[in-house]
């Protein structure tokens, strides 16, 4: 029975004290955040697109006589300007039927020259006379012919460019047709690019456009300005895409045919854009939000979203001039918190 007493005697005493002994609240717990002042800018909003380079003109040169190689003066890779030749065409036989005809030609015109003076002493009769005539252009005719044959026989280049793939040797008899040479231009360049139809509306005939080459390893990008030359009004019937030509100054040969690289289109210019860092977004309730700093306190507001350009986002709503927002810390902050401002 005592123990009992002095059990229920402790209990009251501890009650007593418990009642006595104030309750401590924890402080609430304030975070350190980032915060960006949003200020109107103009912004231009890109689209990036694959394209393949060409060769400004691509010309394969074929014989157009036949006969054996005689001589091929440059080699594979050489640059050539326009005129310069490139190789002959048994040059040797159709010279020597050149002097021949020429010689032939000469004979007879000066031969004609005699009987039209003894023509004119009536020496000859006329129907002589005709005949010697119809030799002589029948000879010129001849001369004219293998002339132009003598200088089919000489391949030159009709353009300033590179001698990309040589296709004969000296020796090798060649065929009328038959493909000899390879010419490339790449003093310019063609860039072609696939531009899906929702894109094909904002470019226009003459636009500047910007490229670069893919890198791999740490390379050096080659970056080119080009103007837009011309875009195809019918879509690839697979694809759905239309093909745009670009064209772009090809210094010192860096750039190659063939080669791939990255092409940037204008899609539009937004003058008094306000944007955010992408990062700064967060999803609350199925909607993005953004933190409003306000003396200390962040307030959840929610926004809309327009093009992303870069790692920035355009707001189209929700978003004001001189807004505060918060850019580090926002997933750590609710409506109404208390924060601290990184800096102040």
């Amino acid at each position: 029975m005592t123990l009992v007493l002095m059990t229920l005697t402790m209990l009251g005493c501890q009650q007593e004290q418990s009642a006595d002994t104030p309750v401590v609240v924890p402080p609430e717990k304030i975070v350190q955040v980032t915060v960006h002042t949003v200020e109107p800018r103009a912004i231009t909003e890109t689209f990036t697109l694959p394209g393949h380079l060409e060769a400004w003109e691509d010309l394969i040169l074929s014989a157009e006589l036949a006969g054996p190689v005689r001589w091929v003066g440059p080699q594979e890779g050489d640059p050539l300007t326009a005129g310069q030749k490139i190789l002959k065409i048994d040059t040797d036989t159709l010279s020597a039927d050149y002097d021949r005809d020429s010689s032939d030609w000469q004979v007879k015109a000066q031969k004609l020259e005699r009987m039209e003076r003894l023509a004119e002493k009536n020496l000859i009769s006329e129907q002589e006379l005709d005949d010697m005539a119809s030799a002589v252009a029948a000879a010129q005719a001849t001369l004219q012919q293998t002339e132009l044959r003598l200088t089919k026989s000489t391949l030159k280049t009709p353009i300033a460019a590179v001698l990309d793939s040589l296709m004969v040797d000296r020796g090798e008899f060649v065929s009328v047709g038959q493909p000899l040479v390879r010419l490339l231009q790449v003093d310019r360049l063609k860039v072609f690019v696939d531009v899906p139809e929702k894109d094909v509306d904002y470019l226009h005939v003459g636009d500047p456009i910007e490229l670069s080459t893919a890198t791999i390893d740490q390379q050096q990008a080659i970056n080119r300005s080009g103007v837009l030359l011309a875009v195809s009004y019918a879509a690839d019937p697979v694809t759905r895409t239309y093909r745009a030509k670009i064209g772009i100054d090809n210094i010192g040969h860096r750039l190659r045919p063939g080669r791939i690289v990255r092409v940037y289109f204008k899609r539009r210019q937004i003058d008094k854009a306000l944007t955010v860092p992408l990062y700064a977004l967060v999803e609350r309730d199925g909607s993005k939000a953004l933190f409003i700093e306000q003396q200390g306190t962040v307030r959840q507001r929610t926004i809309e979203t327009g093009a992303v350009i870069g790692d920035q986002v355009v707001i189209t709503s929700g978003l004001e001039a001189g807004d505060r927002v918060v850019v580090k810390g926002q997933q750590l902050i609710s409506d109404n918190a208390k924060v601290m401002v990184e800096g102040i």
